[in-house]
């Protein structure tokens, strides 16, 4: 969810150590040119979260009911649009400091949460992103603003096509191919939670980061409802197995399967510099 804006001024109350305070804030931003796209991408800072860390070891006096450290939600605007989920692995957090030289991620990372958050929020259309950075400390007292830096790196695309296998076995064993990703049909029957009467298991020996839709119509071509009902990645010595499920509205044997393929996947890097300070 996207985080609105305040126009309240507010103070940290950094003196304190058990005190803490959220503030809604818009910075400036240092826009650089992305290779990729015709547009210039645009990083500005749409969120800023100050806790500090609960009284004692009573966690219900845990600030907001949140970890201590700082966190700063950026807004990324690709232009070209067509973004699809991150790469925790290209992106680079930088610098995570205030403007009084304290180095922000020189602390204790609990449940590894520091560093760039693994699932930003996407816009419909593709070209907005919504993405978090954390780091375990907060501003010293006195500091007025944070430096945050590095580069963020995203699976996008904006072609699909379409392939389809008309009237399916919905079996175990039914192999169906998706342009260059394999499937096989692992698994069909009643799901283990939820009220739908029918869930099917696919399985991929590769990656299928560029599936962007599965769709199952009945004989007479009208359209199943059907939502996602998990998917699960593993891999070993370069092998990779992916178990995806989708739980249908209806009981059918027998179904066309459409499947929606990017086939421009690229990775889009967009590097940023922003400061970030109370205020508009």
């Amino acid at each position: 969810m996207i985080r609105h804006h305040s126009n309240r001024y507010c103070r940290f109350p950094f003196a304190a150590a058990t005190l803490c305070v959220v503030i809604a804030a818009v910075a400036s931003s240092a826009q650089q040119p992305q290779s990729k796209s015709v547009g210039s991408p645009q990083v500005v800072v749409r969120g800023l979260r100050i806790v500090a860390k609960p009284h004692g070891d009573d966690q219900q006096m845990r600030p907001f009911n949140w970890f201590d450290g700082a966190t700063v939600a950026l807004q990324v605007h690709y232009p070209d649009g067509g973004l699809i989920a991150i790469d925790d692995k290209a992106s680079k957090l930088l610098a995570f400091s205030d403007d009084r030289g304290t180095d922000l991620t020189k602390g204790e990372d609990r449940f590894g949460r520091s560093g760039i958050g693994s699932f930003p929020n996407f816009s419909k259309d593709g070209k907005f992103a919504m993405v978090e950075v954390n780091a375990p400390l907060r501003p010293v007292k006195g500091a007025t603003q944070i430096r945050v830096a590095g580069s963020l790196a995203f699976q996008a695309a904006t072609t699909k096509k379409t392939f389809t296998h008309p009237k399916a076995a919905l079996k175990p064993g039914t192999e169906l191919k998706a342009g260059p990703i394999g499937f096989k049909v692992t698994k069909v029957g009643k799901p283990n939670w939820g009220d739908a009467p029918l869930q099917v298991t696919f399985e991929a020996k590769q990656d299928i980061s560029a599936l962007a839709e599965v769709r199952f119509l009945d004989d007479a071509g009208a359209q199943i409802k059907s939502s996602g009902g998990g998917t699960m990645s593993t891999s070993s010595f370069g092998s990779v197995n992916v178990q995806t499920s989708y739980n249908l509205a209806k009981k059918v044997d027998v179904a066309t399967v459409e499947f929606d393929v990017w086939t421009d996947m690229h990775v889009a890097t967009v590097p940023f510099a922003v400061t970030a300070s109370v205020g508009f």
